[in-house]
Formats: C-alpha cells, structure tokens, sequence
C-alpha cells in the first residue's frame, strides 16, 4: 500500500512539472503538451489524431523560419559635409558663380579660362558685345534682356551673363523701352520717353517689364579675381543711368579689384538736360570727374582735342549721354592700342576722337554750374 502511494506521488509530481512545463511553453497550442492522467496514477500520451499537430501555416512568420541571424552592419559612409558659407566679402563669388554656371549649359566658352591671358568685362551689352582681336582675351558681356542675350551669336571668346547688374543683390522689374532699344532698372524720365517715342518710334510706357536678378559689380569683380584670374583690361559699362552707382559701390566694396581695372568705358549724362531715369546720378561734371579726380590712378580721353579755353571738351549727343574714356596711368596697353571685332566681322577701334589723354589730377575741368 505504501509503495502505491509513494508512486502515485512521483506520478502527480511529473504531472505537476509537466504542466509547469506547458505554462512556461504556452505561446505554443495546447494540443502539442497535453498528457492524459488516470485515476489509477498510469499516464496516458495523446494519440496523434488526437493532437493536432500545427502547421507551419497556422505559426507565427517568426516561428516558422529559421532562427534569424543578427544583420549585417553596414559600414557607414562619411556624409558630405555642406559648404560652409563665405562670409567674407573679400571672396564671396557664390552669386556671380551661380549665374556664370546656369548660362554655362547653353553658352559654354569654348576654352577654358586659364588659356586666356586677360579679360574683358561688357556691362549692358545688347545685342553687339564687345570681342578683342586679341585670341587671348575673353569677354564676359552682362545683358539682362534673356530675349537679346538670346541673338548674340556664340563665340569662342565669349561668355554670356544673363543678368542685371547694380550696386546691391537683388531681384528687380526691367522695363524695356523704345521697341526693346532700351532698358534699364531705372524709370526713364518724360523727357526720356519724348526721345523714344520721336526717335524709334516708341510708346510713351515701357514696351515690356520682367523681372531679373541683380547682381552687385563688385560680385563680378570678385569672381573674376578668384574664379577667372585674369586680369581686367576693359571694363565697359552702359548702364541706361546706374554706372555711376555700381561703379562707385564696387569702387567702395573692393577698392583694389576696382583700381586694377586698366581701362574703363562709362556712360553718363551730360549737358544741361535733364537726367535720363529718374533718381539717378550719372552726370560728367558733377558725378564722374569729382569721383575719378579723388580716386585718382587715371587718365580722361576726351573725344575731341583740347579746346582754345583750355578745358578738355567732352562730347554730349543730343540726348544728353555721352560714353566717357578712363584709362589707368598704369595701364600696360592703352585704349588706343585696343581693338575689337564687329558683329560683321570689321576690326574696329574701340575708342573714337583725336583727344589726348589728361590726368584727371591735374586737369582743369570748366566749373558745369548748378545741376540741370
């Protein structure tokens, strides 16, 4: 009786640790651990249409495959690091490098920049750029209208800015005037709109006004020290009435960039008529020669010579404009010396007139009155 008992207790223990067993086991179904206990303390195995052993369809996908290996690490890359940006002023040429590289894709020079000894810089140049017949100097010719810069015909020494050009950065309206013979940032005055309308037969409102993005002349100075590296043999600006502003604030910006410009080209208004664009200072007498007397370093090519009085004269059109010609007493090739290829293909001087040249400190210029 006694060995019964004591083997009917081994029998509820196994029982007792085989259901501890399923509970630790129990996200497995039930089924698969189950053992039957009879009375008489014999155990009893579920016959196998009994259990119904589950499929691998009926598993968790986790419990179904193998067990998974830990994945792989994958070496981590160094991420690129964004430029950081110049904040200097004396080399930021993110601007004038932005709208070089967009035009870039449509008017590629043909040769690199470093084959080029020297450069030349046309600052509103229409339709006409200015091209050396020098093989070694390459022109960067600026022209807002896309529709004009569009009609210049490529050249392998010729680079297309499309792009306004003031004396800040900015996006700004371009009214075009006179059937697209004029433009400018400015407002053409009355007086102004008279002339195109007489002339070229133009309307009293801007033909047409888009927007454009302005980039400082000093940006481009900058640029082409530190991108280009070539000397700036002509700078040649016509502006319709901002060369004085651009031209004074690059002057102010990058003073040693300005003062190694070795000719320089600038319209201006002239006379005693009115201003050509409203709000804007762009006069010979009481602009440019007092600017270019304190600057100093250069020389004024009047286009006729020295009158009886004296004093150089100055040509001034009708309109009231004139294109003035500065030359660096350091220059190592004047402006007479420089000649240009037309569009049809005729070599050209690039500047006109009998007038020597005169050191602007020393010349005595005629006292111009009050401003018109």
């Amino acid at each position: 009786m006694a060995a019964r008992c004591r083997r009917s207790a081994v029998v509820v223990s196994i029982a007792l640790v085989v259901l501890v067993g399923a509970l630790l086991v129990s996200h497995r179904p039930a089924a698969a651990v189950l053992v039957a206990i009879r009375k008489d303390g014999d155990t009893v195995l579920p016959r196998a249409q009994d259990a119904k052993r589950p499929t691998a369809a009926v598993l968790p996908p986790i419990l179904s495959q193998q067990p998974l290996t830990p994945p792989q690490q994958q070496p981590q890359q160094p991420q690129p690091q964004a430029e950081e940006e110049d904040r200097n002023p004396a080399t930021n040429t993110h601007r004038a490098e932005a709208y070089i590289n967009f035009n870039a894709a449509t008017r590629r020079v043909q040769r690199p920049w470093h084959e080029f000894k020297r450069v030349w810089l046309h600052v509103g140049s229409h339709a006409d750029p200015l091209i050396s017949v020098d093989p070694d100097t390459v022109t960067i010719a600026v022209e807002p209208d896309a529709f004009v810069a569009a009609s210049i015909p490529p050249h392998p020494q010729l680079h297309v800015l499309i792009a306004a050009v003031g004396n800040v950065s900015a996006v700004a309206p371009f009214p075009v005037y006179n059937k697209g013979l004029s433009s400018s940032l400015g407002t053409a005055t009355p007086r102004m709109v008279d002339v195109f309308t007489n002339e070229g037969g133009g309307r009293a409102v801007p033909d047409a006004s888009f927007l454009v993005p302005v980039l400082p002349l000093a940006d481009l100075l900058r640029y082409v020290e530190h991108t280009v590296r070539l000397p700036v043999q002509l700078m040649l600006t016509d502006m319709q009435g901002m060369d004085f502003s651009a031209v004074t604030s690059a002057a102010a910006a990058v003073p040693a960039l300005f003062s190694a410009i070795q000719n320089l080209i600038t319209e201006a208004s002239c006379g005693r008529l009115s201003p050509s664009y409203t709000g804007l200072h762009n006069h010979v007498d009481y602009d440019w020669i007092p600017f270019m007397r304190a600057h100093g370093g250069y020389y004024i090519k009047p286009h006729r010579a020295v009158g009886s009085s004296g004093h150089p004269q100055l040509m001034c059109t009708y309109i009231g404009e004139s294109d003035l010609y500065w030359q660096a007493v350091t220059a190592p090739v004047g402006l007479a010396d420089l000649r240009r290829v037309s569009r049809n293909g005729t070599v050209e001087p690039i500047v006109f007139g009998d007038g020597p040249l005169l050191n602007m400190a020393t010349t005595i210029f005629p006292d111009a009155g009050p401003r018109p």
